[in-house]
């Protein structure tokens, strides 16, 4: 991200109650460390994945977040 990081977009959409609901994926290739995962989802994300990541499992892993977040 340019000019901010994914931790502030996730505060950012958090603290918005018309956005809170929906759910945050972090995906990323540059912060592989289980210390930025932990952050993430401290935060309210659903999932922080590691790139590489295939398709197919994103999908699986889009579409599981979506089940959970009705589920609520």
């Amino acid at each position: 991200m340019g000019d901010g990081s994914g931790y502030e977009l996730i505060r950012a959409i958090k603290a918005d109650p018309r956005l809170r609901a929906i759910p945050f994926i972090f995906n990323t290739s540059s912060m592989a460390v289980e210390s930025a995962r932990s952050k993430g989802l401290a935060l309210g994300a659903a999932r922080f994945l590691f790139r590489p990541i295939s398709s197919k499992d994103m999908l699986r892993e889009i579409k599981a977040c979506l089940d959970e977040s009705t589920e609520r």
